[in-house]
C-alpha cells in the first residue's frame, strides 16, 4: 500500500508548459496551444522563454533580440492577456538557465546578472511569481564551483524584493547538479525563504535509474537488482528528507527508450547525452515510456507535498523524428494521464476505461479501425470509471423516471439558483436492451434511470432529460466556463480542487423556445470527449467532430449549443 489518501489529493492543481504541446521541432503557434491547454481543464502554464520570442516575432512583426527586454516585456504583457482570456494563470517563467558559477568578472557572469535584471522585468510583464532555474550544465572548467550557493543567494535577494521565488531544479545532464539530493544541498546553503525546488519525474528516474547510453536503458554500473534498491533507497530519502514546503512543483514525463544508445559526447548543439533524450523523447505518461514515474511521484506526495503538477513533455515520438501532433487531443491526454497518476499513487486500482482513454493521439486510424474503436467505447461506459458518477446520498429522491432524448442541447443546471434537484443513480446498460435501442428513433441518446422532484428548471413537469455526470474540467473541455457565473462540483465527491459552490449537472434536454435559443453558447467537443462524458453518438443525434478533425467524425459539429440556466 502507498499509504496515500486519494482524497487528500483532490486539491492537486495542474499546469502544462506551454513549450512541451506539439512536436518539439516543430512547435504549434502559441495562441493554438493555449487554447488547447485551456479546453482541456488545465488552470495554469508554464511560460516557457522561447515562446515569448517567437510570439513577439507575430506580434511586433520583427525578430526580437533575447536581451531586448522592452520589447520582451511588451510581448509577455500580451501573452498574459491571452491567457486571461482562456481562464490560465501563468505558473512560472521558465528555463533559466547557466546562471550560478560563472567566474567574478567575467564575460559570463556579467550576462548571468544581466539575464536576471532582465527576466524580473518580464516576470513583472506577465504577472507570475515564481522563476524556474536549472543546474547549470557549463563545462565545469569554466566554472567556480565554490560561488554556485552564493550566486543564487543574489538572485533569491534580487527576487525578494519583487514578492517572487525561484525554483531550483536537477537537470540530469548538469555538470555540478544533476540528481535531487544535490540540488536540496545548494538550497539548504543557499538558505533563503524565498528558494524551493522544481522536482521532476524524468529528471529524478532519468538521471538514477535510466541510462540512455546504454543498449538496457538502464544504469548499467551495478546490477539491475541493486539499481532497483539504490533507487528506491534514493526515493525513501526524498520521502524523508524533503519538507513540504520546499517543493514549489513536480513536473511529470516520461521517457521513451531511445533506439540506439546516444554516444558520450555533446552534440553540435553542444547538448549531453540526456540533454538529447530530454529534448525528443519525453512522452506522456502510460505512452510508451518505461521509466518509473509513479514511483518518483508517488515518493513527492510522501512528503505531504500537494502542490503544481505541471506536465512538460517533449514527446517526439519513439524514433524522435514526430513532427505531426494534434495538440488538441494530446492535452487532453494528458489530463486523463493526471487522474490515472493519481490513483495509482494512491495505490487504488485504475479502471481498464481509464486506460483506453489514453488515446495515441498520432495514430492514424481508417475507417474499419474507428468503427471498431467506437464499439469498445460502448462496452467500456458499461463500466463506472473514478470521477464518471455523481453521488450524493444526502439528496431527497421523490421519484425515479426512464426517459430517452433528442441530443440537441445541453443544459446545465445550478441549485443554488434554481429550484430543482437532478442527480443520477445508476447508468444502466443491459446487453439484452440491445434490440430495443436499435428501434429507437435516429436523434435519441437512449435512456437512463434518474431521480427529479416535480418541476424541471422551467416550473415544468415530466419533462424528458437524460443526465449526465461530469466535473467541472470535463465541462470546460466541451466548451463551458465554469466560471461564467454557473455553480459546479466535480463529479466525484472525493475531488476538490476546483469545486465551487453547488452541484453541477448536465442534462440533454429536447425543450427548447426562441427566447432560450437566443442564450445559446457552441460547444467545442469531438466525439471522443462526448463519450468520454456519458453520451452514446452511435445511437442517432448530429454528432461529429471539432472544426478540422476528421479521424471520427458522424456529422458536423459535436453538440450544437449549450443552454446555461443560473
Amino acid at each position: 500500500m502507498s499509504g496515500l489518501d486519494y482524497s487528500s489529493l483532490a486539491s492537486i492543481p495542474i499546469s502544462y508548459a506551454t513549450c512541451s504541446l506539439g512536436s518539439p521541432s516543430n512547435p504549434p503557434p502559441l495562441l493554438d496551444r493555449l487554447q488547447a491547454i485551456s479546453t482541456a481543464g488545465f488552470s495554469a502554464v508554464e511560460l516557457s522563454f522561447p515562446d515569448i520570442l517567437s510570439y513577439g516575432q507575430t506580434l511586433l512583426g520583427h525578430d526580437v533580440q533575447p536581451s531586448n527586454y522592452d520589447d520582451l516585456c511588451q510581448v509577455a504583457a500580451s501573452i498574459k492577456k491571452e491567457c486571461d482570456k482562456r481562464s490560465l494563470g501563468i505558473m512560472m517563467l521558465q528555463p533559466f538557465a547557466n546562471y550560478e558559477g560563472w567566474p567574478e568578472g567575467s564575460d559570463d557572469r556579467k550576462d548571468a546578472m544581466d539575464r536576471a535584471r532582465g527576466w524580473i522585468r518580464i516576470m513583472q510583464a506577465c504577472g507570475t511569481d515564481m522563476l524556474q532555474v536549472g543546474s547549470t550544465d557549463s563545462p565545469l572548467d569554466k566554472l567556480d564551483q565554490s560561488k554556485m550557493a552564493s550566486d543564487l543567494q543574489v538572485l533569491c535577494d534580487m527576487l525578494k524584493e519583487h514578492g517572487f521565488r525561484l525554483a531550483y531544479e536537477n537537470w540530469c545532464w548538469s555538470t555540478h547538479a544533476p540528481d535531487w539530493k544535490d540540488v536540496w544541498s545548494i538550497v539548504q546553503q543557499v538558505d533563503r525563504p524565498n528558494i524551493g525546488l522544481c522536482l521532476d519525474t524524468f529528471q529524478t528516474a532519468g538521471g538514477e535509474w535510466g541510462d540512455p547510453r546504454t543498449a538496457s536503458g538502464l544504469l548499467e554500473d551495478v546490477s539491475k537488482e541493486e539499481l532497483e534498491k539504490r533507487f528506491q533507497k534514493s526515493l525513501q530519502d526524498l520521502s524523508s528528507s524533503i519538507p513540504k514546503d520546499k517543493i514549489y512543483l513536480l513536473q511529470i514525463s516520461d521517457a521513451y527508450k531511445v533506439p540506439q544508445p546516444l554516444h558520450a559526447e555533446r552534440d553540435e548543439a553542444g547538448l549531453l547525452p540526456r540533454g538529447r533524450w530530454s529534448h525528443d523523447f519525453r512522452p506522456l505518461p502510460y505512452n510508451g515510456g518505461y521509466l518509473p514515474v509513479v514511483d518518483v511521484a508517488r515518493a513527492v506526495l510522501k512528503t505531504g507535498f500537494r502542490g503544481w503538477f505541471s506536465y512538460e513533455v517533449f514527446d517526439g515520438g519513439a524514433d524522435g523524428k514526430k513532427t505531426d501532433v494534434d495538440i488538441v487531443a494530446y492535452a487532453h491526454a494528458a489530463k486523463n494521464v493526471q487522474n490515472r497518476l493519481l490513483e495509482e499513487c494512491a495505490g487504488q486500482k485504475v479502471p481498464e476505461e481509464v486506460a483506453t482513454r489514453m488515446r495515441d493521439v498520432d495514430e492514424e486510424k481508417d475507417d474499419d479501425e474507428e468503427e471498431e474503436e467506437e464499439e469498445e467505447e460502448e462496452e467500456e461506459e458499461e463500466s463506472q470509471t473514478v470521477g464518471d458518477l455523481l453521488v450524493d446520498e444526502e439528496v431527497d429522491l421523490e421519484e425515479e423516471v426512464e426517459v430517452g432524448v433528442e441530443a440537441d442541447f445541453v443544459t446545465v443546471v445550478s441549485t443554488v439558483t434554481v429550484d430543482v434537484c437532478v442527480f443520477l443513480l445508476e447508468w444502466i446498460v443491459d446487453e439484452e436492451e440491445e434490440e430495443e435501442e436499435e428501434e429507437k428513433k435516429d436523434g435519441v441518446i437512449g435512456t437512463t434511470t434518474m431521480a427529479v422532484d416535480d418541476t424541471d428548471a422551467h416550473g415544468k413537469s415530466d419533462v424528458p432529460a437524460t443526465l449526465v455526470s461530469v466535473d467541472v474540467d470535463t465541462l470546460g473541455a466541451v466548451g463551458l466556463d465554469a466560471d461564467a457565473g454557473v455553480q459546479l462540483r466535480n463529479a466525484d465527491d472525493r475531488r476538490e480542487d476546483n469545486m465551487l459552490d453547488g452541484q453541477g449537472i448536465c442534462i440533454l434536454s429536447d425543450t427548447a423556445d426562441e427566447a432560450e435559443l437566443a442564450r445559446l453558447l457552441p460547444v467545442d467537443a469531438d466525439v471522443d470527449t462526448l463519450h468520454a462524458v456519458g453520451l452514446d453518438t452511435e445511437l442517432g443525434g448530429n454528432q461529429g467532430n471539432t472544426p478540422g478533425r476528421e479521424d471520427n467524425a458522424h456529422g458536423e459539429t459535436a453538440l450544437d449549443k449549450v443552454r446555461v440556466d443560473v
